[in-house]
């Protein structure tokens, strides 16, 4: 056999047996804490709904509350996604850029919305009801023009949460 593919197999063969090595050991180690099965009588747990948190997106400019449960996913372009973990249906999507193109629905799938802006000003928006065309899955919109930044602001979601979500949008100085 050549020496280096001598090598090559010897290194392979300690570098598995590490592996094992580490993941037999991770199965004998018992987490601190845990408590056998069948030696203690569960207790219930009473889970309390903590107040809502804020999310504030400096990039784009605004910040919304979001209740408890919610998982934030952001991205490296000011974006984020707030995903109900116990409620798969329910998520919202944060967003901001230049010019973001309006549905265009019928006057009856549109809302107007005031938001409060710093010093007791306001910003309009546009609440669109709107659906997906390949499924009709129903997805709510708001869209709105940041006054300082220049920035159109982007909330997507439907639902209680997101319901509950878009009465608290702020526009951050």
């Amino acid at each position: 056999m050549h020496r280096n593919t001598l090598l090559l197999v010897s290194i392979l063969a300690v570098c598995s047996a590490l592996l094992v090595g580490v993941n037999v050991g991770k199965q004998l180690q018992k987490p601190a804490g845990q408590i056998p099965l069948g030696s203690a009588t569960p207790i219930p747990t009473l889970i309390i709904n903590i107040a809502p948190q804020t999310y504030r997106d400096i990039f784009c400019g605004f910040s919304i509350d979001y209740s408890a449960g919610f998982t934030i996913l952001e991205n490296a372009s000011g974006s984020a996604i707030l995903h109900n973990t116990a409620d798969k249906t329910q998520s919202i999507t944060l967003t901001c850029q230049k010019n973001i193109p309006r549905p265009a629905l019928p006057a009856d799938k549109i809302e107007a919305l005031t938001i409060p802006a710093a010093a007791g000003a306001s910003v309009s928006a546009k609440l669109y009801h709107d659906s997906s065309a390949s499924t009709g899955t129903l997805i709510d919109a708001v869209i709105f023009r940041h006054p300082t930044n220049g920035m159109d602001g982007f909330i997507a979601g439907y639902g209680d949460a997101f319901n509950a979500a878009i009465k608290t949008i702020h526009i951050l100085p």
